[in-house]
């Protein structure tokens, strides 16, 4: 494990695996949404460790909706990821993930 001493660019950072479009895929609307119109991105922070395994996750910018926080955030556990890589080593990071609703 090296540690991240500077900051990433966009080819180093933790990724998802599969993509964005991954997300869409595991992202499950909340059953009251049906009619409610409610329209928005949640964005979710996860630290994602050299290993590609998810850490941590917390909402970091509600769209006000508890149950559209709680799918955010169950879709953003169901993913794989990549970790971030420095200098040919793999390294843990911070990775804020944006769930359009």
């Amino acid at each position: 494990f090296k540690s991240a001493d500077k900051l990433l660019d966009d080819d180093a950072s933790a990724k998802i695996k599969g993509g964005k479009t991954t997300l869409s895929a595991v992202l499950k609307y909340p059953s009251n949404s049906f009619g409610a119109r409610i329209r928005g991105t949640t964005e979710v922070t996860v630290l994602i460790n050299e290993d590609g395994n998810l850490k941590h996750a917390a909402v970091t910018r509600s769209i006000g909706d508890p149950d559209y926080d709680k799918a955010a955030l169950d879709a953003v556990k169901r993913l794989k990821y990549e970790p971030a890589v420095i200098d040919q080593y793999t390294v843990a990071s911070w990775y804020i993930i944006p769930v359009p609703f």
